[in-house]
């Protein structure tokens, strides 16, 4: 009797380890599964960002170690990044330096100040470009097929130990290479639908309105060809279907995609500057420049009236805001005199009729220029009359928010000029 409780004992016993082993047996391949994930995607990612890039030569111009700490007392830990920064002429904008720092902690003993290092650039990709130094390129995906290989080769022996059957085992294996196969078909699939849309918006373009002006002044950037509108066609669409693309513009390429929708819908409306000019004011990156510059050029001696725009509504209130965004990014890259002859025109022009947060950016940009050229008293005893009355015109049509502003418009802080430019 109680060498069957034994004995049924010692069977719960084996029962509860091998059924223990197979659950860490499962745990380990979940995590194998994981990393096939991880290798796979990282490889295939690699190759693609080498398919879309240029190959160029940059100029080691300094290297540092950077340190940091996290934590507090004895669990305090202090990283060093060894960081190389390097500087090359971007191959789409001609005489345009680029100067860029890379954690290359693989690449930093081997290079000195004034050194040539081959790079990648990648005008649509974060980051836009990359060391190519092989060791430094694939570190990732060395260390990820490193991890990987070490799971596999554990969840392996482990399996081999637990009561997984040997056609288990296969299966696992298949599940394993199909893990890693997945993100490759899947990023190979996806470039060559990108390539297919990109084809036939190519075609596409070839029907679009034609504005010789607008093209000329305003040429198509280099990565025009590389980025696919894919939402919708900008010649001819629902408000739904804009509606879409506005939800759905939220990846790495959105900014190049909102000014090449921006560009088209220019050709499109090009007969319309009351259109054109609420269009421009969804956009602000540096990229619009060209166009914003256009557009004011064009239409600084036109005038028109609209319905659905902030009061007035008017060329003068599209364009005087437009110009003081323009005029901060002319002065961040030193571009004094085109600046201020802008400046001249929209007070000649438009500002008087423009509203009262358009006169606001517009001042506050002509602010920063009047200090840079003739000193904050000077740029306070020409414009202060200009912002008195718009401080009295915001409060008159009670716009607590730019009451606000204009109380606090001389002590705001200034950037200073030509920051993007040296």
């Amino acid at each position: 009797m109680n060498n069957g409780k034994e004995i049924a004992s010692v069977q719960g016993e084996v029962l509860k380890k091998e059924k223990a082993l197979i659950k860490v047996s499962y745990f380990l391949w979940t995590v194998v599964f994981l990393l096939a994930l991880v290798t796979g995607t990282v490889g295939i990612n690699n190759l693609l960002y080498i398919e879309q890039s240029v190959k160029l030569t940059a100029v080691v111009t300094d290297k540092y170690a950077s340190q940091s700490s996290s934590g507090t007392g004895s669990s305090r830990t202090v990283s060093t990044s060894l960081k190389i920064l390097y500087q090359f002429e971007n191959p789409y904008k001609k005489d345009k330096i680029e100067l860029v720092s890379e954690l290359a902690p693989l690449v930093y003993g081997t290079v000195n100040k004034g050194d040539d290092i081959a790079i990648y650039y990648n005008e649509t990709a974060k980051p836009k470009t990359r060391i190519s130094q092989p060791l430094h390129f694939w570190m990732m995906f060395f260390i990820s097929s490193l991890v990987f290989g070490a799971a596999l080769l554990m969840a392996t022996l482990v399996s081999r130990q637990s009561a997984l059957t040997k056609e288990r085992r296969r299966q696992l294996i298949y599940l394993v290479l199909v893990m890693f196969i997945l993100p490759i078909v899947v990023n190979i699939l996806s470039f060559t639908q990108q390539n297919n849309q990109l084809q036939a918006e190519r075609e596409a373009e070839a029907d679009w309105p034609r504005w010789p002006a607008f093209e000329t002044a305003v040429p198509k950037p280099e990565w025009w060809d590389q980025v696919s509108i894919k939402y919708f066609d900008p010649m001819d669409y629902t408000s739904e279907e804009y509606s879409d693309y506005v939800k759905h513009n939220t990846d790495s390429d959105k900014y190049h995609r909102s000014f090449k929708v921006t560009y088209a819908l220019m050709l499109k409306h090009q007969d319309d500057p009351y259109t054109l000019g609420g269009l421009l004011g969804r956009g602000t990156t540096r990229q619009y420049m060209s166009i914003y510059e256009f557009f004011l050029s064009q239409y600084m001696h036109q005038e028109w009236q609209g319905e659905y725009c902030s009061q007035p509504c008017n060329d003068a209130t599209q364009m005087v805001e437009m110009a003081g965004v323009l005029m901060s990014m002319k002065l961040d890259e030193n571009q004094i005199d085109s600046s201020l002859k802008l400046a001249i025109d929209i007070m000649q022009y438009k500002f008087s009729r423009a509203n009262n947060r358009g006169k606001y950016y517009f001042l506050n940009s002509y602010r920063r220029l009047l200090e840079h050229l003739e000193g904050k008293e000077v740029a306070k005893l020409t414009l202060g009359v200009l912002v008195e009355e718009s401080l009295q015109e915001a409060v008159e049509q009670g716009l607590t928010g730019q009451v606000r502003k204009w109380e606090k418009f001389w002590s705001s802080t200034q950037r200073e000029i030509g920051i993007y430019s040296k």
